[in-house]
């Protein structure tokens, strides 16, 4: 049986907000070091500033991801779709930007303090995180664009009754 898509999205949510928290935490302890590529130190410190808030939103719309009853703004799909999209365009560009300055922070002919190493592989640890999270983003769209939505618009798909006997029904069929 396939997993059902209120499971998958906890899943891609919970990713994405894991790797924006882990990228976040790597990317703040990496942004305030001078390497070789001046750019480098200002896309970290943007990527730090979208980390934030992508850990931040991710979290509240994963509280309201499965809430079927509900018609709060927090539990409508095309707010899920379209912050997801965004997401992916913003953690794209941004992953490009980082790895953009791997030519100059990997730069071993140059001399250094010998921390080019460093530099070098967190550069791509930064950037290929942003990747990261840009793909799981993605893929977040694709569950949430094959989710059902009800009809006022929630995720979390139409309410279901789930019919049970009453007690006369029970009696007289025995």
């Amino acid at each position: 049986m396939a997993p059902s898509h209120k499971k998958l999205r906890a899943v891609f949510y919970s990713l994405v907000l894991s790797f924006g928290i882990v990228e976040m935490a790597l990317t703040a302890g990496l942004a305030w070091v001078e390497g070789f590529s001046k750019l480098r130190p200002l896309f970290q410190k943007i990527a730090i500033g979208f980390s934030l808030a992508t850990w931040i939103w991710t979290s509240i719309i994963l509280a309201y991801h499965n809430h079927p009853s509900q018609s709060h703004i927090f539990t409508k799909k095309k707010l899920h779709f379209w912050s997801f999209i965004a997401f992916v365009v913003v953690w794209l560009a941004l992953g490009v930007m980082i790895l953009s300055t791997s030519g100059t922070e990997c730069d071993f002919e140059t001399s250094s303090d010998g921390m080019a190493g460093i530099w070098c592989a967190f550069t791509f640890i930064t950037g290929g995180g942003a990747l990261i999270i840009s793909a799981f983003s993605a893929t977040a769209v694709v569950v949430i664009y094959k989710s059902v939505a009800s009809a006022d618009g929630n995720v979390a798909g139409p309410v279901v009754h789930k019919y049970t006997r009453t007690d006369e029904e029970n009696a007289s069929t025995e």
